[in-house]
């Protein structure tokens, strides 16, 4: 007689989620105004974009910095472009930080927008984590642990992101 572990598994489960809050990845679909990455970019740039393609678009950064993730135990680095730094990981965007007066996302909102432009085109998106010191608004994007993020200085834009949620 075979004894079925599938009913084990989900008692597991369940556990799991209770203690330490695991959530299957359906449950991350389904947050509030999420976004498909697809679609999604910054300066012309998606997450999905790779180190070679950010070269062809962006050409020669204007400076490199080498560095190490502690995150995967591996070499990293910084692309510094005039107002985006892009931090690539194995060749792949990790975090991409827009500043400069031309950075703007596909749906038009770009550095300098007020607020009520970000929440009129993408919606009220995640407020700051508590604790947070910087005005912020996110929209989580599909499929990735990151998000698009808008930062304000007296509710004017002055920082669009794909930012990595480490936690």
């Amino acid at each position: 007689m075979r004894i079925s572990t599938e009913p084990r598994l989900a008692a597991l489960f369940v556990v799991l989620v209770c203690i330490f809050g695991i959530a299957p990845a359906e449950a991350e679909d389904k947050r509030k105004y999420l976004i498909d990455p697809a679609t999604t970019a910054i300066h012309g740039i998606k997450i999905a974009t790779t180190e070679l393609d950010i070269l062809k678009s962006l050409g020669k950064p204007r400076s490199v910095e080498g560095s190490y993730s502690e995150v995967n135990s591996k070499p990293s680095k910084y692309l510094h472009y005039d107002g985006i730094k892009i931090y690539l990981m194995e060749g792949n965007i990790y975090n991409l930080s827009c500043t400069g007066k031309k950075c703007q996302t596909d749906r038009g909102v770009k550095v300098g927008d007020n607020k009520a432009k970000v929440i009129r085109i993408y919606g009220l998106g995640n407020p700051p984590y508590s604790g947070s010191k910087r005005d912020t608004l996110s929209y989580p994007l599909k499929g990735y642990d990151s998000y698009l993020f808008f930062v304000f200085t007296n509710e004017v834009v002055t920082e669009i992101e794909f930012w990595v949620d480490y936690v």
